[in-house]
């Protein structure tokens, strides 16, 4: 799920969520192409596909008239329903560190559902004589639902990511230079998703749900206590990372607002009230990744995944 894969010129980046099945075509790392196709109330719950024949019935003719069909491409499940952690491991290398890697999860590691499937990649930082590897495990049946329904629709599905290396990779392609520890918040109109990085690595994660965030905030008397549940969950968030993961010898330095939601500006006024040690950004997003409150960054940084940085 998080191999690195050789440079090429054309990726495709695709995700399905409870609203929609949206996509990027990229061609040299410029946007080709992008889609979306709306999809029934009850088709999706909780990021699980309810009802597969209706929802392949649905998709199958949107694909091939996109022009997809036969197509290569990058999808994603979401980090909420996957497992991160960062392992420190002795210095290996092939099938010795694979099975180092086995050993830890079949050992060492609760996994929070049965059957899973894992993979894993070595860290650049290292500490002394040891490795660190970070290793992301989820559930065999959610990734083979979305791997089969994306094959029988007609695509080829090229590797299966986590959302919250998606994110990570477009704030990386966009702001180029980003701090050791971080926070991303990725704001859509039914629910936020709250991530924290380590060196890149994505070590805590939370998805709440918030529906109709995008409301206009005139008429929406319950924005504000929509931003303090945002707040609350980042603040405890933090002090997680801090305090328990890092025993106080780590700090997040920034905070990164991502998405289409159209207030961003408004919210991190209201949050430098609450994180006065933090620098609070908007990563900007224009046409056409955002159009008319649709937001393309999941399939877009899926779709940057081979293209030269990661």
């Amino acid at each position: 799920m998080v191999s690195f894969l050789p440079f090429t010129t054309v990726n495709i980046g695709i995700t399905i969520t409870s609203t929609g099945i949206r996509y990027v075509q990229l061609k040299a790392e410029k946007i080709a192409k992008t889609g979306f196709l709306p999809i029934e109330d009850g088709l999706i719950f909780d990021n699980e596909i309810v009802n597969y024949d209706l929802l392949l019935a649905n998709i199958k003719p949107w694909i091939k008239q996109e022009k997809l069909t036969g197509k290569s491409i990058h999808i994603c499940i979401p980090s909420s329903k996957a497992y991160i952690r960062s392992l420190e491991i002795p210095p290996a290398k092939g099938k010795v560190l694979k099975q180092m890697v086995q050993l830890e999860i079949e050992t060492s590691i609760q996994l929070p559902f049965e059957n899973p499937i894992y993979d894993y990649v070595v860290l650049d930082e290292k500490k002394a004589d040891q490795n660190q590897v970070l290793v992301v495990a989820a559930p065999l049946t959610l990734v083979e639902s979305y791997v089969t329904l994306f094959q029988k629709a007609g695509l080829k599905v090229k590797t299966v990511d986590l959302s919250s290396l998606s994110l990570y990779r477009v704030t990386n392609h966009v702001k180029k230079e980003i701090p050791p520890n971080m926070m991303l918040v990725y704001l859509t109109n039914d629910h936020v998703e709250i991530l924290l990085y380590h060196y890149g690595a994505p070590e805590l994660s939370r998805e709440i749900s918030i529906q109709n965030l995008f409301r206009n905030i005139d008429e929406d008397h319950d924005h504000e206590w929509k931003w303090g549940e945002i707040q609350s969950e980042m603040y405890r968030m933090i002090q997680f990372f801090e305090n328990h993961i890092h025993e106080g010898t780590e700090q997040i330095s920034q905070i990164l607002l991502i998405g289409a939601y159209p207030y961003k500006e408004q919210l991190i006024s209201y949050l430098n009230g609450f994180f006065d040690r933090v620098t609070i950004e908007n990563i900007d997003l224009c046409d056409p990744l955002i159009k008319d409150d649709i937001d393309f960054t999941l399939p877009y940084g899926l779709a940057l995944k081979g293209m030269g940085r990661k």
